[in-house]
């Protein structure tokens, strides 16, 4: 395999700076709006990915995350970093796993303003089974903010 050009490198690193300075406002954001920084983060991702840049600004998002594979393949690899290494009582836990976790130390500690965006939940699972997770989880969500009202 060929090693990155410096026009590639560069184009990482201004494709991760993005990333990270996007999500770092939005979860000052969220937190001024007492939600879990990670709503933030995660609004950061829909916002800069296809779902409302790509298709707000199909220019500025093909400026700003290249159609060349291998920086698009860089960018995915450090996406995946650290999902579902998590250690936890004593062993790794799954990405879906940590998707729990994650849940969890979210209602933890919301407030009774919470905004919770679950996009993608179950990702490892097929359609039918990620479907019924998500359900569970919904219910298991609304059942834990019912007995904080009370």
């Amino acid at each position: 395999m060929a090693p990155l050009t410096e026009a590639q490198l560069l184009r990482f690193l201004i494709e991760i700076a993005a990333l990270l300075l996007v999500s770092r406002v939005l979860a000052e954001v969220a937190k001024r709006f007492d939600q879990a920084p990670v709503i933030g983060e995660l609004l950061a991702g829909i916002l800069l990915g296809k779902s409302v840049l790509g298709h707000l600004a199909p220019a500025a998002y093909a400026y700003l995350f290249t159609a060349d594979p291998l920086a698009m393949h860089l960018l995915e690899s450090i996406a995946w970093l650290g999902l579902g290494r998590e250690e936890r009582a004593g062993g790794l836990l799954s990405s879906f796993a940590q998707e729990l976790v994650t849940l969890k130390e979210i209602l933890a500690g919301g407030t009774a303003r919470l905004l919770l965006l679950a996009d993608e939940f179950a990702r490892t699972t097929g359609p039918r089974e990620g479907r019924a997770l998500g359900m569970q989880r919904d219910r298991a969500v609304l059942e834990h903010l019912g007995a904080r009202l009370q």
